[in-house]
């Protein structure tokens, strides 16, 4: 393995990922729900995509802390977006699942996300759209490859 690829590599994610957040993602959701954020949004998505997880697994997944997850599930609950659930094969495990607002809140945040980003790329022209789809999917078919 070359490790000026490897650098190469390495500063392009440094550089893109948090760029494309703050460009195509970066939203206020805040208009779809009162208090909800963009970290609310991938735990909800998660658990749509998922179902139930514990409190561990949802933070695993989405790197991020223990003591953090347990405020934002908090939050989640208190807006009815997540019950907790006793685990059915051990007690000790509290499952998180989406309620049904919660999956109507994803929902309408996804189209917010989704107008957002349609309207943020209206400054490319067809050929610069046609090549970003093709990166996207061939970035999606790698990292896939990763463990």
């Amino acid at each position: 393995m070359d490790s000026n690829i490897v650098d190469s590599i390495v500063e392009n994610i440094f550089h893109v990922f948090p760029s494309t957040y703050k460009k195509l993602l970066k939203t206020d959701l805040d208009e779809v729900e009162a208090g909800m954020s963009n970290l609310h949004f991938l735990i909800i998505r998660t658990l749509c995509s998922a179902g139930a997880l514990p409190i561990s697994e949802i933070g695993k997944r989405l790197m991020i802390p223990r003591p953090q997850m347990t405020h934002l599930i908090d939050q989640l609950i208190t807006m009815d977006m997540v019950v907790r659930l006793p685990g059915t094969h051990d007690r000790r495990i509290t499952n998180i699942d989406l309620t049904e607002k919660g999956r109507v809140t994803l929902d309408k945040c996804v189209q917010v996300l989704r107008q957002n980003i349609i309207s943020k790329m209206q400054s490319l022209d067809e050929k610069e759209l046609l090549e970003l789809s093709g990166l996207l999917a061939r970035l999606n078919e790698i990292t896939s490859k990763i463990n």
